[in-house]
């Protein structure tokens, strides 16, 4: 899976593992962020719309059906895609929305929810840029 950003757009794209059988699965209007990340099952994958700090998180299937918005955050968002559990049941990001920073201020917090975008709860909540989330390698 990659993202590639022809004339200011940007899409997932996935590929066959010899390399061929290239098809892009996100719509250009989401403007799909950086960093996707796969279910641990294969069945999904998981998403930033963009512009990163207008964003929401997405999963769509593979073959670019199952289009799936998870969060439905408005205004300044600063989400950045983060990663699912080991055991898919769950979804680690970070943004802006709920972290205790004042508003503007672009610093995000680290959260927590289910892998169907509900039950959104936070893991940091500390006065510094808590980004990049990612849950590890699978054990």
């Amino acid at each position: 899976v990659f993202v590639a950003k022809p004339r200011a757009n940007q899409a997932v794209y996935v590929y066959n593992s010899d390399g061929t059988g290239v098809r892009r699965v996100t719509p250009w209007r989401l403007q799909a962020g950086e960093h996707p990340d796969w279910s641990p099952d294969g069945t999904r994958i998981l998403f930033a719309s963009g512009p990163t700090e207008h964003g929401n998180l997405f999963t769509i299937r593979p073959d670019g059906t199952g289009l799936r918005q998870l969060t439905h955050f408005h205004g300044l968002t600063e989400v950045e895609v983060g990663s699912y559990s080991p055991d898919g049941a769950s979804i680690v990001f970070s943004t802006v929305v709920g972290a205790v920073n004042r508003p503007g201020a672009g610093l995000t917090d680290v959260f927590v929810m289910t892998a169907d975008g509900t039950h959104i709860r936070p893991v940091t909540r500390a006065p510094n840029w808590d980004g990049e989330a990612n849950w590890g390698a699978r054990q």
